[in-house]
């Protein structure tokens, strides 16, 4: 099991840096790894949603709703980091059990609320996970070579060493970071009307 330690040198490793005690240790490494890598952590996780980091969970309205436009206003969970997808009220089948609920377009996020006409809302979201035990090993592997490249640009400020070892990350890692994830799942059946059936 990698702890957050383990995982940052890693990446410190991979650029070439001494290792560290801990994320708080005053070591300048330290401090540069404090700066780099959570946003570089919630960036990957909100832009690639990796399913280590999907929760589901049932909101809770706000006290004071919206101005205007909308009936609710329901607060996100702490470490969302973006909601992809929604299910709301069904009125012909009047049940609080999620499992009925239907998929509607009647809702939007603004700050760190999510606005909405359903008085029952609950949604599926990815949430920042900032325990590398956590991870998926191949999304271990690619972030932390991410991360050697933005601690390469930093300290060595050597933009050629710090593009090979992005690059590395890119061709190697993340495809299979991604495929990984990607087979975790049911087969979907692919369906095709007859005029596109015929066309082939």
């Amino acid at each position: 099991m990698s702890s957050e330690t383990d995982f940052l040198n890693t990446a410190l490793g991979r650029a070439g840096l001494p290792a560290i005690t801990s994320l708080q240790a005053q070591e300048p490494n330290a401090q540069w790894c404090r700066t780099l890598y959570p946003p570089l952590r919630r960036a990957m996780i909100r832009s690639y949603q990796p399913n280590f980091a999907k929760k589901r969970k049932i909101l809770q309205p706000d006290a004071t709703g919206p101005v205007f436009g909308y009936a609710y206003a329901f607060n996100l969970p702490d470490k969302c980091l973006m909601v992809i997808e929604y299910a709301g009220d069904l009125p012909t089948v009047p049940t609080t059990d999620p499992k009925y609920y239907a998929i509607t377009t009647t809702w939007k996020v603004e700050g760190r609320q999510l606005l909405s006409n359903d008085s029952i809302v609950a949604v599926r979201y990815v949430e920042d996970i900032d325990n590398p035990a956590l991870w998926d090993p191949m999304w271990f592997q690619w972030l932390a070579t991410l991360l050697a490249a933005d601690l390469i640009d930093a300290v060595y400020k050597d933009p050629n060493r710090s593009k090979v070892k992005r690059e590395e990350a890119i061709a190697y890692w993340m495809p299979s970071a991604l495929a990984t994830d990607g087979q975790e799942k049911s087969l979907q059946e692919f369906i095709v009307d007859d005029l596109t059936w015929g066309r082939q």
